[in-house]
């Protein structure tokens, strides 16, 4: 206990050093580039598939089957962020991320154990993985808040951008691993798809996941250790638990509006509806921040529509994030140039979830997110021309969307600590995040369907109809004075 205690509470820094916010979000950021490795699965589906086909069964696996495991994944992940927020009210930040991260990293050695088998590695490197993944993921960007607190949104977004950077650093370590010859899939002149059949590749897709889970628990050992809580200040600790907020239009408490997100007055307006689309027009009382315990969050509208709008742009985030190697192999037979397409893909990703969360501090939420879906929209339904112009109009789009998919999740992060406050910030976003529980297995089973029937111009398709339906949802969020918004 002792150990634990001393683990838990060291170093121990104060708010007004200039040098540990910084290292904090660096460890935060370094932490999520490894659980961001979840990104990883679009490049490695191939390798996996290959090797079921080839060692082990189900030998009918395909590129589209293959999504349950990442849609697995996603259901360990929405499933446990809830309770890793409870856990570090419990166990402390650095603690809860090491065991969450750890969880996750113990998911990808066992994989090489269970790589013959599609449904035990639906558990060791989907479920496990995602699991893992889950509990650790708020921990940093809340820690992250806690230092910055008048900078939650870029805050939250630069740690998250290291989320984004795993793939762009682990695709290639995986390729270079894996196919340092650049070994070709094989398949049908205008096949859908291709897959390896190399023994070495093969063999050495097996022992690339004892060699990830060990550099990925030594980067979570060493990050973790750099995770702490600025000291509580006495003030603070005294308001943490009241729910209150000064506006220049409104004083009434966000918990008994009825008309949070209804057309009307603005003093008819909730405080939490304000703050998503006018906090320009917000003044925050910092003695009393709004902290909204997770239960009461069930009681606002603005948590609702949150929910959805993540749950639909999540099919987006779903299809283009498991499939695109895998389409892009049907016409680009490079394997080389897909992972590199990947690498820059992931930085575009992280990049983006800095650039989207800046924007959201600078105009509103609201705006910021109808940008990015319309911009996702619109590249999700021309994304089946990349098969007609080659690889370079393939290379643009795959930057785009990645570059919104790092919006996604970038902005409801920031949305949540606005809306709801950041001492509860993990377990709330967790709440939020429960949304691809559900987004997880429907963008796995709508491909698998879809890919039989239309192809992959179905799959693009159905998924930009419904990160436009996201745009319509958001836009719900608009009062009466909208302009106001757009400041």
């Amino acid at each position: 206990m002792k150990f634990l205690k001393a683990v838990r509470n060291w170093p121990r820094y104060d708010r007004n050093s200039k040098c540990p916010p910084v290292v904090v979000v660096l460890a935060g950021a370094t932490m999520h580039l490894t659980l961001g490795t979840l990104y990883t699965f679009g490049n490695m589906s191939p390798y996996v598939v290959s090797y079921i086909r080839k060692y082990g069964h189900p030998t009918s696996t395909t590129a589209e089957t293959a999504t349950w495991i990442y849609a697995l994944a996603i259901l360990g992940q929405g499933l446990s962020m809830y309770f890793g927020g409870k856990l570090e009210l419990k166990l402390g930040t650095r603690l809860t991320a090491l065991l969450g991260s750890l969880t996750m990293s113990v998911g990808v050695a066992l994989s090489y154990f269970t790589i013959a088998s599609f449904w035990l590695l639906l558990i060791t490197y989907g479920f496990v993985f995602g699991f893992g993944v889950g509990i650790a993921y708020p921990i940093p960007m809340a820690c992250a808040i806690r230092w910055l607190p008048k900078r939650k949104g870029f805050a939250a977004g630069c740690v998250v951008a290291g989320f984004g950077l795993g793939a762009f650093i682990f695709d290639q370590v995986q390729t270079a691993f894996i196919n340092p010859d650049g070994i070709k899939p094989v398949g049908d002149d205008g096949a859908t798809e291709r897959y390896f059949e190399d023994p070495q590749v093969l063999k050495r897709t097996k022992q690339c996941f004892l060699i990830l889970g060990a550099l990925y628990t030594i980067l979570q050992v060493i990050s973790a250790f750099f995770l702490v809580d600025p000291k509580p200040d006495d003030e603070a600790e005294e308001s943490n638990d009241s729910v209150q907020l000064t506006s220049v239009t409104s004083s009434e408490n966000p918990l008994d509006s009825d008309s949070i997100l209804s057309p009307g007055s603005d003093e008819e307006m909730s405080d939490t509806e304000l703050i998503l689309t006018q906090s320009s027009d917000i003044k925050i009382n910092n003695s009393n921040p709004v902290n909204f315990k997770p239960k009461q969050l069930f009681r606002q509208k603005t948590f609702y529509l949150i929910w959805i709008m993540f749950l639909l742009s999540g099919q987006g985030v779903i299809t283009v994030s498991t499939l695109y190697k895998a389409y892009g192999f049907g016409f680009i037979k490079s394997d080389q140039f897909l992972a590199i397409s990947g690498a820059i893909a992931s930085l575009s990703n992280a990049s983006g979830r800095i650039i989207w969360s800046y924007l959201a501090d600078k105009f509103s939420f609201r705006f910021t997110a109808m940008v990015m879906m319309n911009l996702m929209t619109a590249l999700l339904l021309t994304f089946s021309a990349t098969s007609l112009a080659g690889k370079g109009m393939f290379l643009a789009w795959i930057t785009m969307l990645f570059f919104c998919i790092g919006g996604v999740f970038s902005l409801f992060p920031a949305a949540t600590v606005r809306a709801f406050g950041s001492k509860y910030f993990a377990s709330n976003y967790g709440l939020v995040f429960s949304s691809q529980v559900i987004a997880g297995p429907v963008g796995a089973f709508l491909p698998t369907i879809l890919s039989q029937s239309l192809g992959y111009i179905g799959v693009w398709y159905l998924s930009a109809g419904l990160v436009y339906i996201a745009v319509l949802v958001t836009y719900c969020c608009s009062m009466r004075h909208p302009a106001k918004s757009f400041k």
